[in-house]
């Protein structure tokens, strides 16, 4: 009887293990997939023909627009991008668009950049337009092809011209992480930067938490596995201040904020510029622009601001 009862116990506990790595592989999973293609590439792609199209048509009817591709060095995949060129200019900006957009939606940006003396290059990040990259990873995957991206413009540029790294949103958190390893430039603009990417996901977690009864913990523990499996990091990894706190900046920094921008909130821009360990850092704030519409909707003022950081820092 009691080798009866110690195999019924064995085996209760075994389908409870079995219940529950299987029901921790479908959580990690579910959260894993909604989290990776919070916009997919479609989407980016009617964006570009909903709101940015008719400006981008005439952005490239104004200049020598080159559509480039280059090789990622790490994944296998290309790297969609715009290059335009101004025979008088020597230096080069890359810019770096957020989630939900893609290169062509950085045309205001870009015509700052060529009337200041910067060619400018811009290119699709992973999961985005044209980039056949699976996976949003809020820029840990996605510094991977910035440093292709940067190390191809410096081959480009004058070799006395100076480089610049514009990042908005997602793009800006893109750019930090990548600035960890990679800082041969001269300047980094980020604009309504993203100080953590996990913070998105804690929103979604918090929402099934509260309809579902799943402890948000939980659904992190298995979310962390799975990433880890899949991906070799976790959510955590998202966090572009855990990059830049023990990274000495070379590149002089300038970090543009709203206080009624509601995806990135200022408090964001604040945390990034506290933690950068340099003294070459501006920090400027507006009041009234939502999340990355102020280069958009006050261009000259724009233009105004990355005209007198550059000087400041020459």
């Amino acid at each position: 009887m009691k080798k009866i009862l110690k195999f019924v116990l064995l085996g209760i506990l075994v389908f409870l293990v079995i219940a529950f790595l299987g029901l921790t592989y479908f959580i990690g999973k579910e959260v894993f997939e909604s989290f990776t293609n919070p916009s997919t590439r479609e989407e980016t792609r009617d964006n570009l023909l909903t709101y940015y199209m008719d400006e981008y048509e005439e952005f490239e009817s104004l200049h020598k627009v080159e559509q480039i591709s280059i090789g990622s060095s790490q994944f296998d995949h290309d790297i969609p991008a715009i290059f335009v060129k101004d025979d008088k200019n020597t230096d080069i900006a890359v810019l770096v668009h957020g989630i939900g957009t893609s290169k062509e939606s950085l045309t205001s940006q870009a015509e700052v950049f060529l009337d200041l003396g910067f060619n400018t290059l811009i290119y699709d990040q992973r999961n985005s337009g044209d980039n056949m990259a699976d996976y949003t990873s809020f820029g840990v995957l996605e510094s991977k092809d910035l440093v292709d991206v940067l190390n191809f413009a410096k081959k480009e540029k004058d070799p006395s011209g100076k480089l610049l790294l514009f990042g908005e949103s997602a793009g800006a958190a893109t750019s930090l992480i990548a600035s960890s390893t990679y800082q041969d430039y001269d300047y980094l603009i980020l604009e309504s930067p993203l100080s953590n990417g996990y913070v998105f996901a804690e929103k979604i977690l918090d929402e099934v938490e509260e309809k579902e009864g799943l402890p948000k913990a939980y659904m992190k523990f298995a979310a962390d596995i799975y990433y880890k499996v899949k991906l070799g990091f976790t959510l955590d990894d998202m966090n572009t201040l855990n990059y830049i706190r023990d990274t000495e900046f070379k590149p002089a920094v300038l970090i543009i904020s709203s206080k009624a921008d509601q995806v990135t909130p200022v408090e964001m821009s604040e945390d990034i510029y506290k933690n950068l360990e340099t003294n070459r850092k501006d920090l400027h704030i507006e009041e009234k622009y939502g999340h990355t519409r102020f280069p958009i909707e006050n261009q000259d003022k724009f233009k105004e601001i990355v005209e007198d950081f550059i000087k400041k820092y020459e």
